[in-house]
Formats: structure tokens, sequence, C-alpha cells
């Protein structure tokens, strides 16, 4: 039986689809006043004059007999029961009209008469006619669904009451009342997040569409939740839901049950069973119980252990390259953190491992997903089912929203469509789509995400034989336009979230920005809100589909390589930026540093040299803050290691520059000293003087963090004479500086004055601010070692100046430092405290870096001053575990002052106490030290 739909844009229903009604507005507004007075006969005399009434009564008559011949040809001949004078709706008609269910099932079962409800009569049929038809339906709907609202908050009947809530909020978006008490039921029911959404979405539509604010009653409500007994207090990095939670009490119960007796949990079940999104959820529910923290962590593109400590500790902000388990490991020692590890199947065998160290070592809580056992040991498992589905023989509507599968599916298609209603007759089709979607919470938002373009029918005819979750995502895909499914497989080739920047450079242009928001209103995508910017994602299960599509499609290498490609540019426009925008750029482009790695592999397999070296040019700048040192290092050997016996070209030689700018990092200085040769020797051999000489400088450090003082110098010297003859003078005033703290180092102070006084000079002419400084801060410590602290400080206060212009955190830290130093050898010991604690102040930026050991050992020497030999211990121990993980040696000044404290120390404390301190300190926290150290009374 086709339905004709007049509540919102008058439609025609038939076999599952529905299609516009070819009439012309006054066609439309006659078909609506005569489905609204179907009970009675309408006078065509009457019909004529009120429709036309500006036009001759024979030609008003005319027209009607027009306008109901071609109204009988699209609906059915029988739709009208027409006399010489009069004309009706035929109740026995083959035609149903929503209008007239409507008002049959209002007095006798108002949820029904709601789901007929589907917005304002004849909606864009402009006549006057109709609008009091239009207030009054309006006017029924408000009042049944404020009758139906009453009467499950009376009897408690929450499900019920969400639905209507939701309803009313669809009906009328600026209606606050109820968006309260939709806040209110959603806080209630552990939907903190989702009740916190309403609010901004309701804020958003009255200032974006009325220019106001919300009212002061709602403020109250919103500040309420947000500020209440259980607000987020610990530090995480959990997003909000777009869309509600329905169901699963009794599951989060499980895993909050399993977390008090087992501190690793594992949420089991198939594909799409919603185990992301019971996690997430008890994880923000649960964030008060974690002080220190809750992290999500994506293990999708984890290949071994290895990279599941590097993903651990990308999210922890944990940089260091060199042993990164240990790292993580002694970052979470005594942290109350909880761990959400994600998408595990694939690394079950390597997860174990990892997840019995992080128990046996630290204090932190595991839950991970997975569609296996991990096979930890003590492990608690939570299996998660399918949603539980309403048997076939129930159709009461209040019983059939008590089952969440039912709940789900009407809820988002709802949200998607107001006009979405399951009417008696559907029922039966709904229950075969939620029993052909196994329950499967994924499943079914794909498929009622499509409930603006179907009907139940329509979706139960196209939905195959494939398996439940498959079989939802090849649907939802079908549906896309052609050019829309070519969007989406192409979308498979990224490994993490991505920006619209990049999809409209990997995926087609301008059109395929178009076709994304297509794609994630078919819930096969979702937004991934990222600081103050909108990336997105692909679900695992989708990204897999996608990927396969991608494939088939033959496309697989042209979209790889267009990945790269634009990937590299990224970085090569981030070789363009000073410090601080280069900063705001890397803060933006971190979520998407899978990618970056990804491309990279890429280019290893493709042999490409060229966007291989571009790309690991941009990893390597941001090596010491991202901590992709060796894995990167290891993709370009790989990729030179296959232009092996290639020509020399002034990429091949920049590539081994990079290999050796990476393995300094890594303090491999073995291979550092190996790339930085290749690189100067081809250099040399292009006739490429500025490069050749910032190779050999590249040679020097890795030899001055050898300890090989001589050769380091002769090096250097060797790089200014070459320099001396270039044009190139911001280089060589940078060379003039590195020699000149080498011979500060070596204590040849005169001959250090001299080169450095040239060195500020030169980058006082040139306008660099970081040259200068750097050149100032020699001059400064050229003082200090003379034991001139006032003219050292003096200097530094410029120094300290010239680093925080441009945002050279290192630098400013390696200052503060030598100020502290210069206070405390003129004996304003709480001044150096200040100045430390200042500088630890950046321990997660210089994580990884030799200078936070060097700091750790200043504060050390300042502590012992100030009468706290125990903290002293602690903090120097710290140190030197640092150093022996990274193999960085200290300077010779350095060896000497701190090997002189170790020796006060054991004398003061006695060898049982500095030996128990000392082992402490091998394995603590920095961070936990610093909070320490405040807590101790030192002023910050």
């Amino acid at each position: 039986m086709a339905i004709l739909r007049l509540f919102g844009s008058p439609m025609l229903e038939r076999d599952g689809s529905r299609t516009q009604i070819g009439a012309p507005p006054k066609g439309l507004a006659l078909l609506g006043i005569i489905a609204a007075n179907h009970a009675r006969p309408l006078s065509r005399e009457w019909l004529a004059q009120s429709l036309w009434p500006d036009s001759d009564p024979a030609d008003a008559r005319a027209n009607l007999r027009r306008q109901l011949h071609l109204l009988a040809k699209s609906l059915g001949e029988d739709v009208f029961t027409l006399t010489r004078h009069t004309a009706q709706w035929n109740a026995a008609a083959s035609t149903g009209a929503d209008v007239i269910n409507f008002e049959t099932l209002a007095s006798a079962e108002s949820a029904l008469a709601l789901q007929e409800y589907g917005g304002d009569f004849c909606a864009g049929v402009d006549d006057e006619l109709l609008d009091g038809l239009r207030l009054r339906y309006r006017s029924r709907y408000e009042d049944l669904l404020r009758k139906l609202i009453e009467n499950a908050r009376a009897s408690g009947d929450q499900a019920s009451l969400a639905l209507w809530l939701q309803r009313a909020v669809n009906h009328d978006p600026f209606d606050e009342s109820s968006v309260r008490d939709l806040m209110e039921l959603r806080e209630r029911h552990g939907d903190r997040a989702g009740a916190l959404r309403e609010y901004h979405a309701l804020a958003h539509r009255l200032r974006g569409e009325l220019g106001v604010e919300p009212e002061a009653e709602t403020l109250t409500a919103f500040n309420r939740i947000l500020y209440g007994a259980q607000p987020a207090t610990a530090p995480n990095n959990l997003s909000a839901s777009a869309t509600s939670f329905v169901g699963r009490d009794e599951e989060l119960a499980s895993v909050a049950g399993a977390l008090k007796t087992a501190r690793f949990v594992s949420i089991t079940g198939p594909g799409g069973v919603g185990k992301t999104r019971l996690a997430v959820r008890w994880a923000f529910n649960a964030v008060q119980l974690f002080p220190d923290g809750v992290w999500f962590i994506e293990l999708v593109n984890a290949t071994d252990a290895y990279s599941i400590w590097n993903a651990i500790g990308e999210v922890l902000g944990i940089t260091a390259d060199e042993r990164r388990d240990e790292a993580v490991l002694g970052a979470l020692t005594r942290s109350r953190t909880l761990l959400v590890l994600d998408n595990c199947e694939h690394v079950f065998e390597a997860l174990g491992p990892v997840v019995d160290r992080l128990l046996a070592n630290t204090s932190v809580r595991v839950v991970a997903t997975s569609r296996r056992h991990i096979g930890a040991q003590d492990e608690a498992s939570v299996e998660l089912q399918p949603l539980e589905i309403p048997p076939a023989n129930v159709t009461d509507s209040e019983t059939l929203l008590r089952y969440p599968a039912y709940r789900l599916f009407v809820e988002r298609a709802t949200t998607i469509s107001p006009a979405f209603r399951v009417t008696p007759e559907k029922r039966p089709a709904l229950a075969r789509i939620l029993r052909r979607l196994d329950g499967l919470p994924l499943a079914i938002e794909l498929v009622a995400s499509r409930a603006h373009m179907l009907t139940l029918e329509g979706m139960l005819k196209r939905l195959g034989p494939a398996g439940a979750i498959d079989a939802a995502i090849a649907w939802s895909f079908d549906l896309l336009s052609p050019p829309e499914r070519g969007v989406f497989a192409r979308l498979g080739v990224f490994h993490g979230k991505f920006s619209i920047d990049a999809v409209e450079a990997i995926c087609g242009g301008e059109q395929a920005v178009a076709s994304l928001f297509e794609i994630v209103e078919a819930s096969l995508a979702q937004a991934a809100p990222h600081d103050d910017t909108v990336h997105y994602t692909l679900p695992a299960t989708t990204r897999g589909f996608a990927r396969a599509r991608l494939v088939e499609s033959g496309e697989e290498q042209s979209a790889c390589r267009r990945h790269a490609h634009y990937f590299a540019s990224l970085v090569e426009h981030a070789a363009e930026l000073g410090e601080a925008e280069y900063d705001r750029f890397f803060s933006t482009l971190q979520c998407e540093m899978d990618d970056l790695i990804a491309a990279l592999a890429w280019c290893v397999g493709a042999r490409d040299l060229d966007t291989g070296v571009t790309i690991a040019n941009g990893i390597c700048r941001e090596r010491q803050r991202r901590g992709y040192s060796r894995e990167t290092l290891a993709a370009l050997e790989a990729l030179l290691a296959s232009a092996d016996g290639a020509e020399d070209t002034p990429r091949l030689a920049r590539a081994h520059r990079v290999a050796g700018i990476l393995a300094n990092t890594c303090t491999d200085l073995k291979r550092a000293r190996f790339h930085n040769e290749r690189a100067y020797e081809m250099y040399r051999r292009l006739g490429d003087a500025v490069p050749a000489a910032y190779a050999c400088a590249g040679i020097a450090l890795a030899a001055q963090l050898a300890g090989e003082y001589a050769e380091s110098e002769r090096l250097l010297r060797q790089a200014v004479a070459e320099l001396e003859h270039s044009s190139h003078t911001p280089l060589l005033a940078r060379t003039l500086n590195f020699l000149g703290e080498m011979l500060v180092t070596m204590d040849r102070l005169p001959e250090a004055r001299d080169l450095t006084l040239r060195a500020a000079q030169l980058h006082r002419s040139l306008g660099e601010h970081v040259g200068l400084g750097l050149a100032l801060k020699n001059l400064a410590l050229i003082a200090y070692r003379e034991r001139d602290y006032t003219c050292a400080g003096k200097i530094l206060e410029e120094v300290l100046t010239c680093h925080a212009v441009d945002n050279d955190v290192y630098r400013y830290v390696d200052a503060i430092n030598l100020q502290a130093d210069v206070f405390r050898a003129s004996g304003r010991i709480e001044d150096a405290m200040a100045a430390h604690l200042a500088a630890l102040e950046f321990r997660e930026r210089l994580a990884g870096s030799h200078l936070l050991a060097e700091t750790l050992e200043r504060t050390a020497l300042t502590l012992e001053r100030r009468n706290d030999a125990r903290s002293a211990v602690l903090l120097a121990s710290a140190a030197q575990g640092l150093r022996t993980r990274m193999r960085a040696p200290m300077s010779p000044h350095a060896a000497k002052d701190v090997n002189a404290l170790t020796e006060r120390l054991r004398a003061q404390l006695g060898e049982a106490e500095y030996g128990a301190l000392w082992i402490r300190g091998q394995t603590e926290d920095v961070q936990a030290l610093s909070v320490q150290l405040r807590c101790a009374g030192i002023p910050a």
C-alpha cells in the first residue's frame, strides 16, 4: 500500500522508497486540504474560489478539474471520491495518508501518532489556506508529546523519556526546557559528555540563528554538570562522542567490577559490537578515579612490541628514542593512570608481555579492546555481546523501547530524519533488519544513518547476504554516488586522522571534500576534533573495507604516491617557518604523524629517494620532541641502501646528512660519523662548500659527544677555514660559536673569547637573535669561569631576552641553567633554585635531550648547598640514568663537579642511605621528582 506523506515536504512512499509528487504548489495545497478534511466532502465551488480567488470563476473551476486529474494520475485513480459538486478523500483508496493515520491514532495510541508526524503540514507549500492546518497539527503534536513525556517521567520509564525528549528537541530546537530535561537525563545515566554536547548544540543554534545566549536557567544547569560532583579532573585525551550512548549499563558495571580485582581488563567481542565505544564511555565516567591521567592509545598501526611502546610513549609525551619502554615504565612507576589500548587483536602476542611489564613495574591500570583475549597474566575479560533484539512476538511500542538494539536504531534514525516513524505495520520490517544486522551497533548505526533516504522496507531490500558488518558497510557504500565511492576508497590510504586539506590534495580536489561530508553523514567516517581544528578518521572496520576497494580500483599505488607527496610538501613548507610558527604548525600535524611514518615507509618500498628524504628531514626536525629518530633513521638507511652505487647528487648527500643528524640524536656516534662523513665527501665532490661545512660540523658534534674534544676542534677549525672563503656569513658565525664553546670546554678561555666576540658581531650585523643569544651565552660562560659573576649575570639577561623572542626552548633552558650556576656561585641559593625549577617546567620538551640530564645535575649541586642531600642524590642518580640510556657523556667540567658532589653526598649520608637513594633515583620519574621539590617548599 502506498502512503501519502504530508507531514514535512509532500512525498509519496511506495515499495520502500519516496518520490516527490508531480504537482504544482496549488495542486499540493489542494491535496493537503482534501486530506485534512478527509471525513467530509468539500464543495468544488468553495475549493476553486479559495485556491484561485483572483481568477474568473470558470477559469478557477477549470484549474480545479485539471489539478484533481493530475493528482489522481500521480496518486491513483481511486484516491478521490468525486461528484459533480464535491470532492472528498476516498477512505477505501489503495493509497493511505499520514495525516489520516495521525488523527486516528492520536486518541488511541499517542506514541504511534507521533511517529506519523514528520514536520510541518505540507512544508514548503506556500498557501495561506494551509496555515491554519499547520498550526492545528503542530499544536496537536506538541500536546501529545508533552503528555508522553509526563507519563514516561511519572512511570520512571527512562528509555521512553529519552526518546520523547529527543523528539521534542528535534521538533523545536530552541525549546530550552526540553534541552535542560534532556541534559539532566543524560547526566543521570552517566552520559555527561552527551549532556554537555546538548548544551553546546543549543548555544550554537541560539547564537547563530537568533543572536542570543541561552537562558540563565540553562546556563546554570550546564555549569552544574560541568563543575558538579564528578567533573573530569584528570588530564586525558578522550574525545566526546558525537552521538548518545545507548544501553550497556550491565557491561559498564562489569568493567568497573573487573577493575576492582584486576589491573588489566580486556573487552572482547566481534567487530562492530561497540568495544571501543564502551571502553571510552567507561573511561570518561571514571576519569576522576585516575588523577594522573586517562589516555586512549590507538594500536591499529602497531606491528610489534617496539611500536606498542612507541604508541604509548607518543600519547604520554615521552620522547626518548633509546629504550622507549624503560622511559615509559619510569614515567609511570607510581602513577595512578588508566591506559585504554584500542584495536589490539593483531598484536596480541606482542601486547601480552608489554602489559605484564606495565603491571609488574608500575601502578597503572589497563583496559584493552580486542576481538580475542590478549593472554597477559592476571587478565580479566569482559565479553561484549550484540545488543538485545526484541523477539518477533513483541509489538507493543513501550516494550520495544526497552530493547537496546531497537532504541539505538530509532534514536539514530530520528536524529538523521525527524520524519522517521515506525508504525505497527512496519515493526516486523525493523525487527527483520535488526536480526539481519545481528544486533551489532556499528551495523545498526550505518543502516539507520540512511533513514532520510529510504523506508524500512527499502533498507531491508538492500541488505545483501554478507555478514552483518560487511553487509552494513557494503550497503552504505553502495548508496554513495559513484564519485563518493571513489573518494571513500581513496580514504583507505590514510593510517590515522586526516585533515580536509589532505583529502582535497590526495582524494580529488574540492569535490572530494563535498564527498567527505556525505561519507561522514553515512557514518562511514567520523569527525575527530583536535585542538582548535577538526580532523577525520575511519573506524578500523571501515578502514579495511576502504583499503580493499582502493586495491580493487587499481588506484592504490597512485593514491600512495599522492599521499607521500602531500606529506612531503607539508614538511617542506614547515622548513620555511620560523621556530614559533613551526611549533604551531607541528602541534596541528602531530595527530597525522602515523601518516608521515607510513608515507616514509611507502617511499622505501617504492625507492622514492627524493620524497623519502624530504619526509625524513621533516621528521628529523621534530626528532627531540617526537621521538621518531630511530625508526626514521632505519627507513632512511633502507632508502640509501636502495640507492647504493648511484652517482652523487645534492639529494643523496642531503639524505646522508639527515641520517647523520638522526644518528647524533640517537647518540649512535659511529653511524653519525659515517653518514656525516659520506655527506661531507659528496658535497666536496659536488663543489658545495656550505653544506660540506654543515656536514663537517656534524662530524665534530659526534666527536664532541664521544668526548674527543681535540678531534672536534680540528674539524671545526677545518669548517671555519672553508667558510672563510664562502659568502655564507650566517653559517660561519654559527661555526665560530660552536668552536668557541668547544674551547670553553677545554678551558682555553682567551681564544674562546676572541672567536665568540667575532661570532656575536656577525650575528648582530645579520639581525639573528638565536645566533646572538648563543654567542652571548658563551661570553657569559667565559665570565662565569673567570668568576666575574656580575658581568655574567648582565650578559645572561640579554641572552634570555634573545631566546624568549625566538621561542627557542632548548637554548632558553641552557641559559637558565647557567644563570642558576651564577646565582649559586654568588651565594643566592634561593634564586638559583627558582631558576632550576623554571628550567624543569620544560622537562617534557627536554625529554630525550642531554640537556635534561644537565639540568638535573645542576639542580643537585644547588640542593646540596641548600642542605637537602637526599633530593640531591635522587636528582644526580636520575641524571646519570638518563645519560646512560642516551649514551651521552658529561663534559670534563661537568664530570668534575658531579663526581665531587657525589663523593661529598656519600660522606654526608653514609654508604647505606646513599646507595639506597641512588638505586631509587635510577628509575625515578623526573616529573615526580619535580613535584617532590615543590612539595619541599622550594619557591617557583
